[in-house]
């Protein structure tokens, strides 16, 4: 019960870090573009909207409300860096390549949902196995049936193996 609260804020921040890791590198692209304004601004608008909403959900919901905040704030930054990428140099991060490995990583999430619900109820060294073999059997799935060949090389003797059941 201790943890409850924290644990909430952790999964909050967790899937606005996933939000703004969707963006990309916009706001590199942006800062080596040449223009060395955008990113304090954005960074400074970012930053009041952290602070704007702290102060209003804070006082309610303490350590959520300021993981909400600090969540919102972060995307911002990232997204205003999205938006003027694709506006002033018409670059887009997201193409049709994209859609089968997020396709797969979606299906993986549901599943690892429906077993993670169960899971719960299990004695703690198996909870954490659970978990882990989860982890382990989407990454291989995102390896075999998400990505391309090419896209999979990094991964290397595993790669391999996944790929080769495949084909």
């Amino acid at each position: 019960p201790e943890f409850q609260v924290a644990g909430t804020a952790v999964i909050i921040l967790c899937v606005g870090r996933v939000f703004e890791a969707a963006t990309g590198p916009s706001a590199v692209i942006i800062e080596m573009l040449g223009n060395r304004l955008l990113p304090a601004v954005n960074g400074i608008i970012g930053f009041f909207t952290l602070a704007l909403l702290g102060i209003y959900l804070i006082p309610e919901y303490g350590v959520t409300g300021a993981a909400i905040s600090a969540a919102v704030g972060l995307n911002t930054t990232a997204y205003l860096s999205l938006i003027q990428s694709a506006i002033l140099f018409k670059l887009h991060p997201f193409s049709k390549p994209l859609l089968r490995p997020l396709g797969v990583a979606v299906i993986s999430t549901f599943i690892i949902i429906a077993i993670s619900q169960p899971a719960v109820a299990l004695p703690a060294p198996l909870g954490l196995i659970t978990a882990v073999l989860c982890l382990i059997f989407s990454i291989g799935m995102l390896i075999r049936f998400g990505l391309s060949a090419a896209d999979s090389v990094p991964f290397g003797k595993l790669s391999r193996i996944l790929r080769s059941a495949k084909e």
